[in-house]
C-alpha cells in the first residue's frame, strides 16, 4: 500500500450523481478494493449534486436526535471478538444497530455501526455534508466511503430529489440476438448473483451488477445504472458498464425448469415494490418513488420469472416477444 500525506479530492459519479469527497487527513490507497471502484471515480466533474467534507475521529461525537428509522440485527450478540468499531456502535447507537436517521439541530444525521462506523451531518437538501468517519489507525480508504454510508446518502438523494429508485437486482446487457438491457429482482437468494454469473460466462453480454441497480428516467426511457454495491461476484468490474436501456424486467425465484408469467402492472408493482428501497418515514419521498414505479411497470415489460440454475436460462429469456 502507498501512503499519502496531501491534501485529497476525488469525485464519484454514481447514476449521474456526482459526489465531491474532500479530506486534510490521512489517507491510504488499498489496490485489492479500489480497482472495483476505478470506474465511479472522476478525475474532475464541472457539475457537483453535493459535496462531502471528511475527517477522521477515533470515537463518536454524542448526539440527542429525534430518530427517523433505524435497522437493528435482532441476531446480534456482543462476543469476545467484536471489533473495537462495534463495541463504540453498541454503547453509542443501541446494541445491535447497524445504522440509523435521524434530525438533530436542522439537520439530518445518518449514524451507522456495521463494517464502518461514520456520522454524516447533512443539510435537508442534501447537498452538502460533513463525514465523521471512526477508524482506529488514523488513515481512510476509498472503500471506508463507498462501503459505509454513500449508499444510503444515494437512496435518499434519489428519492428526495425525484430522480430514480435503487432495486435490490442484478442488470445485464445481452449483446446477443436482441441486444436488450434486462433487470432480474429478487429478495436475497432468490438468484440475482447466479443470474450475473450465467450471463457474465455464457453470453455476449455486460453486467452492470449482480445486487443493487440504479434506475432513473431519461428522455423518455428508463435507464439502469451501474453501482459500486455488489454481492457475492463482482468480476464483472474487469468490464464496466456505466448504464443500459430497460427493456424488460424479471422478478426472480428458483425452479426446476423455467417458466416466466407476464405480469399486469399492478401485479407488476406489487411485485417490485418488495425490491425496492422505499423511504417509508419521508412522505414525498414515498409518494414519489409509489408513482415512479407504478409507471416504469407499465412502460416496461414484467414478468414473474422461476429459473433453472443453467445456461438455458438465456435462450428462454430471449425467446419472450
Amino acid at each position: 500500500m502507498l501512503l499519502l500525506k496531501v491534501k485529497y479530492k476525488y469525485f464519484f459519479n454514481i447514476a449521474d450523481v456526482c459526489m465531491q469527497v474532500t479530506s486534510d487527513s490521512l489517507h491510504e490507497r488499498n489496490p485489492d478494493w479500489d480497482w472495483k471502484l476505478e470506474s465511479f471515480i472522476l478525475k474532475e466533474s464541472d457539475r457537483v449534486d453535493t459535496e462531502f467534507k471528511l475527517k477522521l475521529t477515533d470515537r463518536f461525537v454524542k448526539h440527542k436526535p429525534h430518530i427517523l428509522f433505524e435497522t437493528r440485527r435482532t441476531d446480534y450478540v456482543p462476543s469476545p471478538t467484536t471489533t473495537r468499531c462495534r463495541e463504540m456502535a453498541d454503547a453509542y447507537l443501541g446494541v445491535g444497530v447497524d445504522w440509523r436517521v435521524g434530525e438533530y439541530d436542522g439537520r439530518l444525521l445518518f449514524e451507522g455501526g456495521g463494517a464502518s462506523c461514520f456520522q454524516l451531518s447533512m443539510d435537508k437538501d442534501l447537498r452538502g455534508a460533513d463525514i465523521n468517519l471512526i477508524k482506529n489507525g488514523g488513515r481512510w480508504e476509498l472503500s471506508d466511503l463507498v462501503y459505509s454510508f454513500m449508499q444510503l446518502y444515494m437512496i435518499f438523494f434519489l428519492g428526495r430529489h425525484q430522480l430514480g429508485l435503487m432495486f435490490h437486482a442484478a442488470g445485464v446487457r445481452d449483446d446477443g440476438e436482441n441486444g436488450q438491457g434486462l433487470l432480474f429482482a429478487g429478495s436475497s437468494g432468490a438468484g440475482k448473483t447466479t443470474a450475473a454469473k450465467i450471463w457474465h460466462k455464457y453470453g455476449c453480454t455486460k453486467v452492470l451488477n449482480d445486487d443493487r441497480i440504479i434506475i432513473r428516467k431519461v428522455d423518455g426511457d428508463y435507464y439502469m445504472y451501474s453501482t459500486p454495491w455488489h454481492g457475492d461476484y463482482y468480476q464483472y468490474f474487469n468490464r464496466p458498464l456505466g448504464k443500459s436501456r430497460v427493456d424488460k424486467m424479471f422478478c426472480l425465484y428458483h425452479r426446476e425448469t423455467n417458466k416466466a408469467m407476464k405480469l399486469t402492472p399492478r401485479e407488476g408493482f406489487t411485485m417490485f415494490f418488495k425490491t425496492i428501497f422505499p423511504l417509508f418515514y419521508d412522505k414525498e419521498s414515498m409518494e414519489f418513488s409509489s408513482k415512479f414505479l407504478l409507471d416504469l411497470v407499465a412502460a416496461v415489460p414484467s414478468y414473474s420469472f422461476g429459473f433453472k440454475n443453467d445456461s438455458g436460462i438465456m435462450d428462454y429469456v430471449r425467446k419472450i416477444q
